[in-house]
């Protein structure tokens, strides 16, 4: 049996991404984490915009579902940016470009973005639809 992990919010450090404008994020569940645990999920983690922050234009893998906790922010989604704010969510496919801006620029803005194996890559996809109550 695997151990259950538990990662409080105040042990966990803001990293600044690099690749991006004015982006922090704080590791939820690692891709360590992730692996050990052996929950189909590759990572998720809990993000920061600054102020006229942005998350880059770019691509992923795997799927990506972006749920906006604070903030007003647009999306970059099929070449149009999208107004969106707290409480959107966003699914992203694996391969599709997207970036995210921060709207405004006296606050920061987050998000929680879940990084997610393709449907057609999950190898039990029957036990997936059973856990989320959809019928085949």
């Amino acid at each position: 049996m695997r151990e259950t992990i538990v990662n409080k919010k105040n042990d966990l450090s803001w990293i600044k991404n690099e690749e991006h404008k004015a982006v922090y994020y704080k590791d939820c569940v690692s891709p360590m984490d992730a692996k050990n645990s052996g929950i189909g999920v590759s990572r998720v983690m809990y993000e920061k915009l600054e102020p006229n922050g942005q998350v880059l234009p770019h691509t992923h893998n795997v799927g990506e579902i972006i749920y906006v906790t604070s903030g007003e922010v647009s999306l970059l989604l099929n070449g149009e940016w999208k107004d969106m704010e707290a409480g959107d969510t966003f699914i992203v496919p694996a391969g599709n470009i997207h970036s995210v801006r921060n709207r405004r620029a006296d606050i920061a803005s987050e998000q929680v973005s879940s990084f997610i194996p393709m449907a057609n890559e999950l190898t039990d996809i029957n036990m997936c639809s059973d856990l989320v109550g959809e019928e085949r």
